[in-house]
This record gives structure tokens, sequence and C-alpha cells, in this order.
């Protein structure tokens, strides 16, 4: 059976990489690294990229994947990512280790985002290796089918009113036909330094479903404003989408941004203290002292960061003793509705201690509360 597997696999790897059965429409690039041999395919007929990994060798080779993702593929035009097939995906965060026989294959296919004509290149990584941060083959491919898109786009972000811009130019001297296939015009989203998808400004919003249809003249323009997520801190990169070209799939416009909490502590109340009560344990709790439902965007499901410290040199963190979902959250803090939190206690030796509180949808880096006690 073994021998099957490893014959179906050279085939795959000889049927692949024969460039008599490329097709004009394809591209290919082959490059060997490490023991490993890297095909990167693109089909221009399916707009699909193909990706394989082949062990040449007459020797095993291990593979360490850190989690869930097997492989990354990055478009670049003009030396600028547009488009990274990782982004807004969670992967679960879960070591593995796997083999690679000789002359065996890992294959992966994917479908690549509607583009418009022009130059592009593709990079692919590998996850399974130690320089899985690097590419491990790259290929120039030339869209000439692609979609016609005649207008300028510019993106930019007023940090005093925590505003972005969004600005769509016709800057043709034809009549462009936008076709919106919902009410929803644009889309707004920021990534983290992680890849991740954390904030999108369509999410929690009710578009009606009926084509929209408009012409915008040569030299006009459609400006678009919203406001950024309050409580983010950080650098993020802001990416723009509009909807009214049919199928464009990659952001029209991106920047960076760095962004700083602004959730007013007024409008907050916060108290804690430490219990004995059927477990040592410190309790939280957070009141919408306003008249509106305060929304928080975290990045992954922690909502609060305890900190013990003790006169006898102890210290212990709440999140180095929790694993907690590598997900976005949205959580909502109603009027008048507290929240509780019970963080439960290691054994302390006797002492005086002081716990900082973090109450992450606040700050991640100013205590929301503290509170004293000895054991």
């Amino acid at each position: 059976m073994k021998n099957y597997f490893k014959i179906c696999a050279l085939l795959l790897i000889l049927a692949l990489a024969a460039p008599l059965i490329i097709t004009p429409g394809e591209a290919q690039a082959a490059v060997q690294k490490g023991g490993l041999k890297y095909y990167l395919f693109y089909n221009a007929k399916t707009n699909e990229a193909e990706f394989l990994v082949t062990n040449p060798t007459k020797n095993t080779i291990n593979l360490q994947f850190p989690s869930g993702k097997d492989f990354d593929l990055e478009i670049r035009k003009n030396n600028q990512v547009i488009w990274k097939a990782s982004d807004g995906k969670f992967y679960n965060q879960i070591t593995r280790n796997e083999k690679l026989l000789p002359n065996q294959a890992k294959y992966f296919k994917i479908q690549l985002p509607k583009l418009t004509n022009g130059k592009y290149d593709l990079y692919a990584y590998f996850e399974g290796i130690q320089n899985r941060n690097k590419p491990v083959a790259n290929l120039s491919i030339t869209i000439t089918n692609g979609i016609q898109d005649p207008l300028k786009y510019s993106l930019w972000y007023d940090q005093n009113a925590n505003k972005a811009y969004f600005l769509v130019q016709n800057t043709s001297n034809k009549y462009t036909k936008l076709s919106f296939p919902t009410a929803k015009e644009i889309d707004l989203e920021l990534i983290d330094g992680q890849g991740r998808s954390i904030w999108k400004y369509s999410d929690n919003k009710y578009y009606g479903q009926a084509l929209k249809t408009e012409w915008l003249a040569p030299g006009k323009m459609k400006l678009y404003s919203a406001e950024l997520p309050k409580n983010l801190s950080g650098n993020f990169v802001l990416k723009a989408y509009f909807n009214g070209l049919n199928g464009i799939e990659i952001p029209a416009a991106s920047i960076k941004v760095s962004l700083n909490s602004k959730t007013e502590k007024s409008n907050l109340s916060f108290s804690a203290w430490y219990s004995t009560q059927t477990k040592p344990k410190i309790v939280f709790s957070a009141e919408n002292t306003s008249n509106q439902t305060m929304r928080f965007q975290l990045p992954t499901s922690q909502i609060v960061e305890v900190i013990v410290r003790g006169n006898n040199g102890f210290y212990w963190k709440f999140s180095d003793h929790v694993k907690f979902a590598q997900t976005p959250q949205t959580r909502e803090l109603h009027p008048r509705s507290p929240y509780y939190s019970f963080i439960y206690l290691p054994e302390l030796p006797k002492g005086n201690y002081q716990a900082e509180i973090y109450y992450l949808g606040y700050s991640k880096t100013i205590p929301a509360v503290k509170t004293n006690f000895s054991v």
C-alpha cells in the first residue's frame, strides 16, 4: 500500500512538473530549498493557484506546523501586498508534526480573487519549515482578461475625529457604470499584526439585497466616511473595499493606522475585591453608567487581565495560566447591567498583596482598578 501511494505521488509530481502539458494559459515556477522542492502554478482559465511541496530526496523530512495553517499565498502588485490567503482566517494553535517520506508530496489549490488587468507576483509560503515567514516560491503572472477599473481610490485616516475617509473618483473621460449587488457600497476592515481581521465596518449592519445601478460621470467622485472602533489600541492595516464594480474582491486601497483607545472611563464604573468564599479569588465588576450600550472589539476571547504582586516577591499573571480562543470577539456592556468576572487564584503564601485588574475593552495598559489584600 505504501508503494502505491509513493507511485501516485511520483506520478503527480511528474505530471505537474512536465512542461509539455502546461497549457498557454498556465504559468509555473519550481524551486528547491532545504531538501524540499516547491512548485507554484497559475491556471489563467480557472484563476487558481496550485502549490506543490515535494520530497525528492531519499530521506524522510520532518515537518512542524505551529498551527492549523499549512501554507499561505500572497498577491503583490508593484511590490505591495494586495491580497493574502490567510487574512481574516483563524487557525487552531495546536502544533502538528508530520513526516514527508521520499517521493511524497503535499498539494494545495486555492481560488484567487478577481483582479484587474495588469502584472502581479505570487508568493508562496510553507508553514512546515523553520523559515516559514520567507517565501519558498514566487511566480509572475499577467492578467489580460480581468476587470476594467477606470476609478481612482484614496483612503486616509483622521486621528482627531477617529474617522476613515474613502474617496472613489472617475478619472476617465467616460461615464462609468457602477453595479452594487446589494445596498452595501463599501466595506472597511482592520487587520492586526498577525494578519487577523478584527473589525469590519459592515459587521452587525443590515443591507438591502436589491441590485443597485448608477453612473459616475467623468471627474465625479463618491466620498465615504466611517468611525473606527474606539476601544482598539495599536498598529493596524486599514483596508477599503468598493463594491461598485462587479466582482472585485481585493482591497481598493489600504493604509497603516495607529489607534489609541478612546473609551471614556467616566462612563465606566469598576470595582474589585478579594474573596475567600468557596475558593480564594478576585471578584471584578464593570458597569456602564451611560445610557447607551457599549461595544468592545477584542482580539481574543480574553476580557480581563489580572496581575498579583506580593511584598514577599510573589508574582502571578492570569493569562499565563489560561488558554484563550484566538478569534476576535465583540462584547456588549449594557447600561446599568454590570459585568462580573471571578478570577480564581493559586495558593498564596503569607504576605500583603496588590491585584491590578485590566478591563481589556477599556485599556490593555492602564488598570481599571486595583485592590489590596493580605493572606
